[in-house]
């Protein structure tokens, strides 16, 4: 497996594992709808964030993975919000947020996915001093 594959791959699971809360049978709508907002997309950005750490290096660490994820959060709750306000019912062919599951869970999975970001910046910011 390449560095971009086992990277793709670990950045899945890590982001796949921040909506461990939703535990509950209950919470397998909140799941579906988290992984619906996440999921989806080619991951550009985190390739990009990978890209710029292994210039001079051939391995990527904890805090890079999360850095990665950190972009792809701001990227997809900007996304959710951007479809909602302007209007539009398709991204790329696929049914977007807010028209699949309401604008008001569109604006709440915003709000989850930046606390959600938060989180991951206070993280880093530990591993950082952590290191030092």
């Amino acid at each position: 497996m390449n560095i971009y594959s086992e990277f793709i791959h670990k950045f899945n699971n890590k982001i796949e594992s921040l909506c461990a809360e939703f535990v509950n049978d209950s919470d397998s709508e909140l799941k579906e709808m988290y992984s619906y907002a996440v999921m989806s997309g080619r991951k550009y950005r985190p390739m990009l964030v990978l890209t710029g750490k292994l210039i001079g290096d051939a391995n990527f660490d904890d805090i890079t993975l999360r850095l990665a994820l950190a972009v792809e959060l701001i990227h997809k709750y900007s996304l959710i919000l951007d479809d909602s306000v302007d209007n539009d019912p398709l991204r790329r062919g696929v049914e977007t947020y807010y028209q699949k599951y309401g604008r008001n869970n569109a604006q709440a999975m915003s709000a989850y996915l930046v606390n959600l970001l938060y989180k991951e910046l206070h993280m880093i910011s530990t591993l950082c001093h952590d290191d030092q």
